[in-house]
């Protein structure tokens, strides 16, 4: 027998403060946690590195202990077992072209989509358009020469979703379609409908009544569709965190599930009734994390229920609000992101959105990509062939413990102040998602925040992506000013007529009312509350105003705005803050006139003469600014400069007398506000008024 070998010391594990100690020998004086660590909008810290202390501490874990195992898949009686891929590949359905929309949809069942995602209405911000569905007729017409048996059909629809759900119905009867063969959700959400809308009808305790009315036919009918489905698109689209998102969704499907086993469904019929969507961003691990955490919480939900089985699908959207007009290629990296995170997470169905959505309509060629991302992902990449992948890892784990726990302390002291009902009506929501939205505008107009293609390596000479482009008109809705509005008879939600307001529409829509017609019959009493911030404006349009307001400058003039750069020295002096400078004005649509860099004063003059730009901006290293910094800028002002600024330590002002500070307008370094500043530069140049703010 041989002895035992002995790793040499150079090879056995590295104690953490071992690891610390080397890693800050690189990092100029900084700790890890002020260099490489960073919190989340939630103040979860993201470290550099996890072990399995971090996954096995338990972050007040009273919420896990009770929870089933995070690979609580539908059961075997919703299962998608018919399906053979592991996620449904839902594709986005958004022309406003009935027969347009027609044709995309054969291309993409034909090109692998397991199903449709059909966009009725924008109350709840999402596709670029709405499908004109206004009648049971118009259903013919999106479906021409389509079998839907076997398909999985979502809608994303705001306060016309019980019409639709009634003129829906209508039609897969009309077709003679078993409804048990079609899959999918209604997508009833009336909560988010009230909330961007800003309104709650009245009385309270009736506010859900027609939507009960229309869940209690649906289930009765032997719909495998869901009627309800409790998004976290409103609470992320407004602003939120990821605990906000899962806290608020969590408490709008409690608020379904109490109102449906309150109106006569038992627990399990209930769940059967309501879906829930979270979003994913470019962000894996976070969007993994939040998608894990649901599973955990809403476990939580059904087993304190009672619940026997686990019929609730999870579905991924891909975020609206982390689109960019800006570049919109790198959308498509995106849209990849949100689709690992949505395998890794366990969802049942995802929905993309188009790379060119954030400026209109896609194209064919667009939608296309969007499909090959999700079946790459799956064919090639093998992403959710296994349950639960993210499992065993410490930093995954680490991170959905603490989503869970903050979610739950979100959703308890919702709980607390009455419900989800009453703190939205109330305002509670409003003002704790309008913080967060504020600090993140804040960190990327101060460049905090960087988004690529936007404030990170812009591309100002980028080209607009073609768009959806058919001879074929627009389809709007009619005028209800000169029609009769019929009264529906009331809704009813318990014995033996439940259903009735729903079997009505449902008898309107045969006789030929338009569906708005219906949609106006349903109005009733309402309270005006504060909505939710503007769920259209993503968070960088602000950003992306001014490169558009370049365009059009380019168009008129033939050029852009521009910013001399004073390069001047070695490279080693300019060539990292000129770069960096350089991304800065683009971001604001500034083209940066770059050069090589000059050897002394005289040469970089003579170029700023001939550069026909009215401002400069210096970079070089401390060294010169501390010898001649101030010289150079009454120089370039001498030479016609209308504002002089300079990318510097906060500490160089105080380097020169009190006098010369004023020489330059402004001091750039990270963390500086750089829309103001690139506001104030479009001013001075005089291509934007005095009005123009962000």
């Amino acid at each position: 027998m041989t002895d035992k070998y002995e790793l040499p010391d150079s090879l056995k594990s590295a104690t953490r403060d071992q690891w610390r100690a080397l890693v800050e020998k690189s990092l100029n004086g900084k700790t890890i946690d002020q260099a490489l660590t960073y919190k989340t909008y939630d103040g979860i810290e993201i470290k550099p590195l996890y072990t399995q202390d971090d996954a096995t501490n338990e972050v007040g874990s009273a919420i896990l202990k009770s929870a089933s195992t995070l690979a609580s898949k539908p059961s075997a009686e919703t299962d998608q077992s018919s399906h053979s891929r592991p996620w449904q590949i839902l594709q986005l359905t958004d022309i406003p072209s009935l027969k347009s929309a027609n044709k995309q949809i054969k291309i993409d069942l034909e090109g692998g989509a397991s199903g449709l995602f059909l966009a009725i209405s924008n109350d709840i911000p999402f596709a670029s358009a709405e499908l004109p569905i206004y009648s049971r007729k118009d259903y013919e017409t999106l479906f021409e020469g389509v079998d839907l048996t076997g398909k999985s059909i979502y809608f994303t629809n705001g306060r016309e979703a019980i019409v639709n759900a009634a003129n829906f119905t209508s039609y897969l009867k009309e077709q003679a379609i078993d409804l048990s063969k079609v899959e999918g959700s209604f997508g009833f959400d009336p909560l988010s409908v009230y909330a961007c809308m800003g309104c709650f009808p009245e009385p309270e305790d009736e506010a859900l009544d027609n939507w009960l009315d229309a869940a209690m036919a649906i289930n009765d009918s032997g719909s495998k569709m869901s009627s309800f489905i409790a998004s976290g698109r409103t609470w992320q689209q407004a602003g939120g965190s990821e605990a906000m998102e899962l806290g608020y969704t969590l408490a709008t499907a409690l608020t379904y599930l109490r109102a449906l086993t309150k109106a006569g469904l038992s627990i399990d019929e209930a769940l059967r009734q309501i879906d829930i969507s979270l979003t994913t961003n470019g962000d894996i691990f976070l969007s993994t994390a939040k998608l894990r955490a649901m599973r955990l919480l809403w476990s939580k939900i059904c087993t304190e229920s009672g619940a026997e089985t686990r019929p609730t699908k999870f579905i991924a959207e891909m975020s609206y609000l982390g689109l960019t007009k800006s570049d919109p290629e790198v959308n498509m990296l995106r849209a990849t992101a949100a689709t690992v995170a949505a395998g890794l997470g366990n969802v049942d169905a995802l929905v993309l959105l188009p790379f060119s959505a954030a400026h209109g309509v896609a194209n064919q060629d667009a939608r296309r990509l969007t499909l090959n991302t999700q079946i790459i992902a799956q064919e090639e990449s093998h992403i959710g062939q296994v349950e639960d992948p993210a499992a065993g890892s410490w930093y995954v784990e680490n991170l959905t413990n603490q989503l869970a726990e903050k979610a739950w302390e979100i959703f308890q002291q919702t709980e607390k102040n009455g419900g989800m009902v009453k703190c939205l009506k109330s305002g509670k929501v409003k003002s704790v998602i309008d913080q967060v939205r504020e600090a993140q505008i804040n960190d990327i107009t101060t460049g905090v925040k960087e988004i690529t293609g936007v404030t990170n390596f812009p591309n100002i000479n980028e080209t607009t992506p073609a768009l959806f482009d058919e001879e074929e008109e627009w389809e709007e809705a009619g005028d209800s000013a000169n029609q009769t509005v019929p009264v529906l008879k009331a809704p009813a939600i318990s014995g033996e007529a439940r259903g009735a307001r729903f079997y009505d529409i449902i008898e309107q829509i045969k006789q030929g009312t338009p569906t708005y017609i219906l949609d106006e019959a349903l109005e009733g009493p309402a309270t005006l509350v504060n909505m939710l911030g503007d769920l259209e404006n993503r968070i960088m349009e602000d950003v992306e105003f001014l490169r558009k307001l370049s365009d059009e400058v380019l168009a008129l003039n033939g050029k852009r705005p521009n910013v001399f750069l004073a390069n001047i020295g070695k490279p080693a002096d300019f060539t990292a803050r000129a770069t960096w400078a350089k991304s800065y004005f683009e971001t604001g649509g500034i083209e940066a006139l770059g050069n090589d860099g000059f050897a002394n004063n005289e040469e970089l003059l003579e170029a700023y003469k001939t550069s026909g730009s009215t401002i400069a901006c210096l970079c070089s290293s401390d060294k010169f600014y501390e010898q001649d910094a101030v010289n150079l800028a009454k120089d370039l002002y001498n030479a016609g400069a209308e504002a002089i600024y300079i990318i510097a330590r906060p500490k160089f002002l105080k380097s020169i007398a009190f006098e010369d500070r004023s020489l330059f307008q402004t001091l750039l370094y990270q963390g500086t506000d750089m829309v103001s500043t690139l506001v104030e530069i479009h001013q001075i140049i005089g291509f934007a008024d005095e009005t123009v703010a962000v």
